[in-house]
């Protein structure tokens, strides 16, 4: 689901972590995901496959700064039902 009333992109909880492992992102007490501010300039783009269409997410959009702090703005959401992922104001 495309959601822009939300700021992060959400998924399985465990996708997530692999995503964030793999750019080095650390996990905080809350479930979010904080990165190393000097890595943004070389993180990946992140693609989205979408009714066989691939939406492109720069990775330097990927993180949201504020006070010199680094938010990976994408945080693991186990949803019984309903969507897996929730695309919001990064996407």
């Amino acid at each position: 689901i495309v959601d822009s009333g939300t700021s992060l992109i959400t998924g399985p909880t465990t996708e997530i972590a692999k995503i964030a492992h793999s750019v080095g992102a650390s996990r905080n007490i809350v479930g979010e995901y904080t990165i190393d501010c000097a890595k943004v300039p070389d993180l990946p783009d992140l693609d989205f496959n979408i009714n066989d269409k691939v939406w492109k997410v720069p990775g330097k959009d990927l993180v949201i700064e504020a006070s010199g702090t680094c938010l990976f703005a994408l945080m693991g959401m186990d949803i019984p039902t309903g969507p897996k992922w929730i695309l919001g104001d990064v996407f």
